[in-house]
């Protein structure tokens, strides 16, 4: 997905083949990570975090949502997303928030359609090969 994908998540493909194993299997857990899987193959991940510091814990972020291509148009990022604001209300959060890549208006479509609202637009928060991809801010209450 970072590969493939590179507009639409914030860390290099490069970057992450890096990482120890201990460190990918700390950043699933702490990311609160859940996986879809159709006939046992893994078709899409995605997972969310609590805000930090005390006056903003009632904020769940969600984070690295991705549908491999062959599963796409299946329900999949829907029934994700539901998973994510489930366990983010089960968490004892009131809103989630997420970011989307301006130029990915398919996942910008399911936000929307699961009542998320854009509340403002990064500009230039990423460079992909040099060019500028601006970030759409959005959130919703639970």
């Amino acid at each position: 997905m970072l590969r493939e994908h590179p507009e639409a998540f914030g860390e290099h493909a490069e970057q992450f083949a890096e990482r120890s194993d201990a460190e990918i299997a700390q950043r699933l857990v702490d990311g609160n990570l859940v996986g879809a899987f159709v006939n046992s193959e893994l078709a899409g991940t995605a997972g969310w975090f609590l805000q930090k510091g005390a006056k903003r814990q009632h904020i769940g972020v969600i984070w690295g949502m991705y549908v491999a291509p062959e599963f796409r148009s299946r329900g999949i990022g829907g029934a994700l997303l539901d998973q994510l604001l489930a366990n983010i209300r089960d968490a004892g959060c009131d809103v989630a928030q997420l970011g989307v890549a301006e130029p990915n208006v398919v996942a910008r479509e399911l936000y929307e359609s699961a009542g998320f609202k854009i509340w403002g637009r990064e500009e230039d928060a990423l460079r992909v090969n040099g060019k500028p991809v601006a970030i759409i801010h959005m959130w919703r209450m639970l």
